[in-house]
């Protein structure tokens, strides 16, 4: 906080943009211990009831308390989707003309470039039937736990595997679950890549995919 006073007596920004909540709270703490006339526009990220239960005590109980109050303070908050902005106003009653939803950018061209990367993983060589692909942090708030138990009741129907990218505290959860439910050997942890676009672009000369 005492750094950003600094920065903002020194270069008198006309605006500051924060994201994440510890920042955001921050910001607009600047705001009112400055009382000046500087506009604060927060992002939010996340549903924040429910990445708010994953830190641990004493922050899950205060962070709740210091989000509905600071963020009443900022002049606009973005949020990424309809679903945070309906968290924001529902569980900590911020005002509905204080949010905008602007979801996040895509770099078409890019997607385009990476997805023509040729894979080499030895994974592929034996791969039979529908292949889905999921990628994103093993945490509880992406509920890969859900998905794994979706999977095994596909499997029963559809014969499929299934490829998860990227590393979490609940990984070895998740692959004990996988286990419970018997589709272990059906999915594959391949941990983080550098680019996961192509994985969603897989083609196999005799494997149709999903």
């Amino acid at each position: 906080i005492f750094g950003l006073i600094s920065y903002i007596r020194k270069n008198k920004p006309s605006a500051i943009f924060s994201a994440l909540v510890t920042t955001n709270i921050i910001a607009v703490s600047t705001k009112i211990f400055l009382r000046k006339k500087i506009k604060v526009i927060i992002s939010e990220r996340a549903v924040s009831s429910i990445a708010l239960r994953n830190i641990s005590f004493p922050q899950r109980y205060v962070f709740p308390k210091l989000l509905k109050f600071f963020y009443r303070h900022a002049d606009a908050i973005i949020a990424v989707s309809n679903g945070v902005k309906e968290d924001l106003e529902k569980k900590f009653m911020i005002p509905n003309h204080k949010i905008k939803v602007i979801y996040n950018p895509v770099n078409s061209a890019e997607i385009r470039q990476k997805k023509d990367e040729l894979i080499v993983h030895p994974v592929f060589k034996n791969l039979k039937g529908k292949i889905i692909i999921s990628m994103g942090r093993l945490t509880e708030q992406k509920n890969f736990k859900l998905l794994i138990s979706a999977f095994a009741a596909l499997n029963k129907k559809i014969s499929s595997t299934m490829i998860i990218l990227g590393e979490g505290n609940l990984k070895e959860i998740l692959i004990k679950h996988a286990e419970e439910l018997k589709v272990k050997n059906r999915i594959y942890f391949l941990g983080f890549v550098d680019n996961p676009v192509s994985y969603t672009h897989l083609t196999l000369p005799t494997t149709p995919y999903v």
